[in-house]
């Protein structure tokens, strides 16, 4: 079947657009000044008011590792956000001490106050557009794996920054997604891994750098050869686990890769069964948590090894919390004793803290305090927390970021964003 294409002719040619196509577009912006240059009055008092309900700054919610808590900060005359963090000695309130050893060689000793990990403002190319992909710190909290798109291309160049000195390393990526994980052979030299898109921009692949290697160098862990599917890779947050994923609308498959492995051969999970999907969290020294609608049309948890070579099917599945047709289960969040829940119940979602050792059990309810509001868990990377961070909003509501105590499931604000 043979289709005409009316707007062939708008085709940039060896990277140029046509120069009738330019003069259209310049001829219709002087007709749209022309016609509404009775309005340009009205626009700027409009703009003013606008900028003038802008808050001076705006600070996102903290999320915490072993010696460092981190945060964002967007102010209301730059374009970018920047990533702040804190010593967990001296953060938040007045005598809060960090369970974390100060090492003999810690770089970071003796460290206080605020400190810049990535302003973000100083990557800006001058292309007219900038995007941040992935940021994500290492486990001993040194580098910086962060990835900037400067062309709206949603492709990203990937970079690695030494937080003791502030430089960025030799290492340049070029061509890599969103999703990333930092790993380290028997040997500990570090790596990471990272999704490619292919040229239709699905994320078809997960390939694996080593820092100090040329990225022509880099392999791949495994590549999704169906075109229906898109490949995604995090650590998890036991740091005893890579996670990759491959996911389409109605069916997925997860493999576990061991982070500190000489060979970051995948694993799978439970194999690929047609129109079954599930997601995978781990927990520190023991089994994987895995969220499914495997016969269960609102989904249930349930548990699996980690695999051994070759991986495994669903045959090593065991149900740990049955399917409640009135609920929804979105996904599990595992920390150190509890597991929290996100989950959907008469059109809202709420959280429920588990214990560990009670999966089955009642839990914790928290609910949003808005009507028809939305609670959510925010960014927790810290495995051995007491407590979590969530936000709390609504349509008419700005967001509230608080904290809630897994013991009891007890919650304290910690700020509240400015309404506009």
């Amino acid at each position: 079947v043979t289709r005409a294409d009316p707007y062939a002719w708008m085709s940039p040619v060896d990277g140029e657009h046509p120069p009738e196509l330019l003069a259209h577009l310049t001829a219709e912006r002087g007709w749209y000044d022309l016609a509404t240059g009775h309005l340009f009055s009205w626009a700027s008092v409009v703009r003013s008011e606008m900028v003038g309900r802008v808050p001076e700054e705006r600070r996102s919610g903290t999320w915490s590792r072993m010696r460092f808590s981190y945060y964002t900060r967007d102010a209301r005359d730059r374009d970018y956000t920047v990533i702040w963090r804190e010593s967990r000695n001296d953060f938040a309130s007045p005598g809060a001490e960090s369970s974390a050893q100060t090492a003999s060689d810690d770089d970071f000793a003796g460290v206080r106050g605020p400190e810049v990990v990535l302003d973000v403002n100083t990557l800006d190319a001058g292309t007219g557009y900038l995007d941040l992909g992935l940021s994500i710190v290492s486990p001993d909290e040194q580098l910086l794996a962060y990835s900037v798109d400067t062309s709206g291309n949603e492709v990203f160049t990937l970079r690695f920054r030494d937080l003791r000195t502030g430089l960025d390393l030799p290492d340049v990526v070029e061509g890599v997604g969103y999703t990333g994980a930092w790993t380290s052979d028997p040997a500990g030299n570090l790596g990471f891994l990272y999704t490619v898109p292919d040229a239709s921009w699905r994320h078809e692949r997960v390939r694996a750098h080593r820092l100090g290697d040329a990225a022509a160098t880099d392999v791949d862990v495994l590549v999704e050869p169906d075109r229906r599917y898109e490949v995604s890779v995090r650590r998890c947050r036991s740091e005893q686990a890579v996670v990759v994923l491959s996911e389409c609308r109605d069916t997925s498959e997860a493999w576990y890769v061991d982070p500190t492995g000489a060979d970051l051969v995948p694993r799978s999970l439970g194999g690929r069964r047609t129109g079954v999907m599930y997601r995978a969290e781990h927990v520190r020294d023991g089994d994987f948590l895995l969220v499914t609608d495997d016969d269960a049309v609102e989904f249930r948890l349930a548990s699996c090894p980690v695999p051994g070579p070759g991986g495994q099917e669903h045959a090593a599945w065991r149900e740990v919390r049955p399917e409640d047709p009135a609920e929804r289960l979105e996904r599990v969040d595992a920390f150190e004793r509890y597991v929290v829940a996100t989950l959907r119940r008469g059109g809202d979602r709420m959280l429920r803290v588990l214990a560990a050792d009670d999966l089955p059990g009642p839990g914790t309810d928290v609910r949003s305090r808005f009507v028809g509001g939305e609670i959510r868990l925010a960014r927790n990377t810290w495995y051995d927390a007491a407590a979590v961070a969530i936000s709390d909003e609504s349509h008419t509501e700005p967001v509230v970021h608080a904290e809630v105590i897994l013991a009891d499931g007890s919650v304290t604000d910690t700020h509240r964003d400015e309404a506009p």
